[in-house]
């Protein structure tokens, strides 16, 4: 599943149209999580957790609790990001 800030991000850092269509492409194919107000419960995740003066923005708050809303594993490589979730909110690829 996705969010749509997540897809947003990554077009603004497309360098040519082939790769903005492709990852329109794999946005339209992926399951949206439920957005409406993620951000304002984002914010408080973020009062919470003190997370602004740890380093971790309030885009990396709206994954977080997209994918606690969603029971969804996370995916990042991120280590300000993974530093706030749990053991078993972070997803392992298996090699």
């Amino acid at each position: 599943m996705t969010i749509g800030c997540i897809f947003g991000e990554l077009l603004q850092g497309a360098r040519t149209q082939k790769e903005a269509d492709r990852l329109l492409a794999y946005y339209n194919a992926l399951q949206h999580g439920e957005e409406s107000g993620l951000w304002p419960e984002a914010g408080l995740l973020s009062y919470t957790e003190k997370a602004l003066s740890r380093g971790v923005g309030l885009m990396d708050l709206a994954i977080i609790t997209a994918g606690r809303r969603a029971g969804a594993k996370i995916w990042s490589r991120d280590k300000k990001l993974l530093s706030l979730l749990k053991k078993e909110e972070k997803f392992h690829a298996k090699k």
